[in-house]
């Protein structure tokens, strides 16, 4: 009566090994890989995290929606004003970021939790256009089309490595907090 060890007992414990050797695999990748690959891997991840969010509408909520992108972009044009017009710290603009697309995010919520199908889709495709077009046509405030320009990472971010680790950090710590979402017991 051996314990076969060469199977694993359950498909769990098989992605778990998945899970671990992917880890693994992106944290040995600064080392044995070019500073160009690693910021299109850092790039990769980000682009990631709006992916994840798209799954979780989409993918388990069955609710398509074409503005989260909005939310993505609020928060990147807040860190970058805070920095460049007012000067403001670093770490602490990306928590305002945050919360200011969490705002933006209850804000738009209210209006569109009530609509199912095709009617979601389109008001948070009204949303989304909304806010590109104040961000495009406020050229003063927001530089339009031209972006915000001059905006830099801390002393601490500035290596590449540094930035990657940065990044890989605030993916996985998002990717964990959107699977305890996803698998909690009150879903």
């Amino acid at each position: 009566m051996g314990v076969n060890l060469t199977e694993p007992k359950s498909p769990l414990i098989k992605r778990e090994w998945w899970m671990a050797l992917l880890i693994i695999a992106a944290i040995v990748a600064p080392f044995v890989i070019s500073e160009f690959y690693l910021a299109i891997l850092g790039e990769a991840l980000i682009m990631s995290l709006l992916a994840l969010s798209f799954n979780l509408l989409f993918g388990y909520m069955g609710q398509l929606s074409f503005g989260q992108a909005a939310f993505y972009g609020l928060s990147g044009y807040t860190v970058a004003m805070l920095l460049t017009k007012i000067h403001f710290n670093f770490w602490l603009s990306l928590l305002a970021g945050i919360l200011m697309a969490s705002i933006l995010g209850l804000i738009i919520g209210f209006f569109c939790v009530r609509l199912r199908g095709i009617y979601f889709s389109i008001l948070t495709l009204a949303f989304g256009q909304l806010l590109f077009f104040v961000i495009y046509k406020w050229h003063d405030f927001t530089g339009g089309d031209d972006g915000i320009q001059g905006v830099f990472p801390p002393g601490l971010l500035k290596s590449p490595i540094n930035y990657y680790f940065f990044v890989l950090i605030v993916f996985i710590f998002s990717t964990f907090l959107l699977w305890k979402n996803v698998h909690s017991p009150f879903c």
